[in-house]
């Protein structure tokens, strides 16, 4: 009975408490609190302690983005809060722009009548990698869907949606995008003898575009090299950019040294053609991101520290994911290529 006298009151006490502290648990002490963490390294539900100079234990597992932006730190050369958040969001516009362009062209085909029902669902801009069939890769750009959309709009309005040439156009798009996702697909039939000039040309362009997505890169860069000869076509302008083009495929494609080598050369030639003519100057831009392209597979040891310079040397506020990324895969095929990949490689 004295026992239970003396305790009481702390009972009492204890229960005072819990009831002006909230809900009491049963199990005890309140443990720890799981943070999941994505395969990156970066927490999911909040920003990553770098963002706060915090960089922790930095792990081989972690992403590529993750490692380089510690590489930077390491070396003095932090990046923002701003920017290391940036870096942590998935890539990439390209891949989100895609479902947009392609449904873009499924609206632009409605216009002509009784054209074969067709939405985006039906549409596949993706084929297959080379070397796994469950990894599937963009083929067919989201600027390939526009400009189809734009050219239909246009020879709508200058010939009539019902017209022949019209229908016999939208076919042979049709055809093209079909090749996106299968190499094997039959090219756009030849237009008839006594076709309108506009179709003719259209078609030659649109033949040469199902051959560079069919893969056939030598065929592709000699319909475009005719292309860009023919004063009369209306595609002549952009037709030497995608020669270069064509050719920058094939050294990203070619499975040895030797013919990867002979691409990279007949890339050069075709890309100093665009560099040198005052008339292509709009097209400088987009070969340069081709020769960083071209650089990746035929020259990937001076490519990674070329990248690793410019990315070491970049505004805080502003880097590059893109070739973060390729910095990163460059990191994993030639661990020897520059200190960023040695770095990694250890």
């Amino acid at each position: 009975m004295t026992f239970t006298r003396a305790i009481a009151p702390l009972l009492l006490a204890a229960f005072a408490l819990g009831a002006n502290g909230g809900p009491a648990l049963a199990s005890g002490a309140v443990l720890p609190q799981m943070v999941f963490v994505s395969q990156g390294g970066f927490a999911t539900d909040a920003p990553p302690a770098y963002a706060a100079d915090r960089l922790g234990v930095v792990m081989t597992g972690f992403d590529g983005r993750r490692l380089f932006i510690a590489y930077r730190r390491l070396m003095g050369r932090p990046l923002t809060a701003e920017a290391m958040l940036e870096l942590s969001k998935p890539c990439c516009a390209f891949a989100d722009s895609l479902p947009h362009a392609v449904g873009a062209w499924a609206d632009a085909r409605k216009a002509v009548p009784d054209a074969p029902e067709l939405d985006a669902h039906d549409i596949d801009p993706y084929r297959t990698a080379d070397n796994d069939p469950y990894v599937y890769v963009p083929n067919c750009a989201p600027d390939a869907f526009r400009t189809a959309a734009a050219t239909l709009t246009d020879r709508i309005a200058a010939h009539g949606a019902a017209a022949p040439a019209v229908r016999d156009w939208l076919a042979g798009q049709d055809q093209v995008f079909k090749a996106c996702p299968a190499t094997d697909a039959p090219p756009p039939a030849d237009v008839a003898a006594d076709a309108p000039a506009w179709l003719r040309a259209d078609r030659a362009y649109q033949q040469a575009a199902a051959a560079l997505y069919q893969r056939r890169h030598a065929d592709a860069a000699a319909r475009f090299t005719a292309i860009a000869a023919d004063a009369a076509s209306p595609w002549r302008e952009r037709a030497p950019y995608l020669v270069a083009r064509a050719h920058a495929r094939a050294v990203a494609e070619a499975t040895n040294a030797q013919k990867r080598a002979q691409a990279a050369e007949a890339y050069r030639a075709a890309a100093k053609r665009v560099l040198d003519d005052p008339d292509l100057a709009g097209w400088r831009e987009d070969i340069g991101r081709l020769d960083a392209r071209v650089a990746y597979h035929a020259e990937p040891g001076p490519r990674a520290r070329a990248l690793e310079a410019a990315l070491l040397a970049a505004p805080e506020d502003a880097v590059p994911a893109v070739e973060v990324d390729d910095l990163v895969t460059l990191a994993r095929l030639h661990p020897d290529a520059s200190g960023f990949t040695a770095w990694v490689a250890a």
